[in-house]
């Protein structure tokens, strides 16, 4: 149950995977209601506005973690998020990610069609990001670069000392919009669908196998 200190995965990377899924299948929920439906195309002030509604708290509770962490001392691994960030600012910024592209689906009526707009954006931040990772020299840079950069620079400093939390955004974000699709497709009755609960739940698990056996092979 430790974390994981060099390289590899552990029951913790687990827990905070499955909190971002959990959220997307939710989302997906919530989503598909007959209320969002009716939602009409969403102003970019109002956008905004959600946005910090929803990091708002987030981000207020990253801020009280990193000053008790620091204030008390406690054992922290930098290698984890990095010097001073924490997984409430991870939330923070998938969250509010989640507002403006979920907006930009309202405004470009995407949710009306079949097209799986959350997967094909995931697979737009993945597949460029692993490629910097495998090749790009960013797994090096992530495990073993230098906390401090080559001037003063504040963003520059701030960068190097919190990368592992400011690139780990991008996989929480591409895991959160897969389970949004996931979600959709797997859990949520479909039109024509039989309404007898036994087939629904045998119907549900029937897609999540095969959702999983794919994820798995992939």
């Amino acid at each position: 149950f430790c974390k994981t200190e060099v390289s590899g995965y552990g029951w913790m990377d687990l827990g905070a995977a499955s909190f971002i899924i959990i959220a997307g299948w939710a989302s997906a929920f919530s989503s598909s209601s007959s209320k969002y439906n009716r939602q009409t195309a969403t102003s970019t002030a109002t956008l905004a506005k959600k946005a910090i509604m929803k990091c708002a708290p987030l981000l207020l509770i990253g801020l009280v973690r990193l000053a008790t962490n620091k204030g008390l001392e406690y054992q922290e691994h930098v290698s984890e998020y990095g010097v001073h960030w924490n997984f409430f600012f991870t939330l923070c910024c998938v969250e509010g990610f989640m507002v403006v592209w979920k907006g930009i689906k309202r405004n470009l009526a995407s949710n009306n069609n079949n097209l799986p707009v959350d997967f094909i954006l995931a697979l737009f931040m993945m597949i460029p990001y692993q490629i910097y990772l495998s090749y790009g020299g960013g797994q090096d840079f992530i495990e073993n670069g230098k906390r401090r950069c080559n001037n003063d620079g504040f963003i520059c400093n701030a960068y190097v000392a919190n990368r592992e939390g400011i690139l780990g955004v991008i996989g929480y974000l591409s895991l959160r919009l897969l389970s949004e699709d996931i979600g959709r497709i797997s859990l949520l009755p479909r039109m024509g669908d039989s309404t007898k609960q036994s087939n629904d739940k045998q119907m549900v698990q029937r897609r999540l196998f095969v959702a999983s056996l794919m994820l798995w092979m992939a």
